[in-house]
């Protein structure tokens, strides 16, 4: 599982989580809830806001009940 806690940079969870994406796309598998939020947090840690924001976007395509909290963080990020 990947945790803030993590003793793995976030560039090292960025590169995993991405691996992951595309094993479950290849498989035509959605990824869990969850997935792209944590992506999303990934990549603005590492300084892209623009991903973050678009990954955001995705979770709550894909997942319609976590669409308030990524309301949420994409206006904080917006900002």
């Amino acid at each position: 599982m990947y945790t803030t806690e993590s003793k793995t940079s976030p560039q090292e969870q960025l590169a995993k989580l991405e691996a992951d994406g595309e094993k479950a796309r290849a498989g035509n598998r959605t990824p869990p809830p969850g997935y792209y939020a944590h992506l999303g947090y990934l990549y603005f840690e590492t300084g892209n806001p623009e991903r973050a924001v678009a990954s955001f976007q995705n979770e709550k395509t894909l997942f319609p009940e976590s669409r308030p909290y990524m309301d949420r963080l994409i206006s904080r990020f917006k900002k």
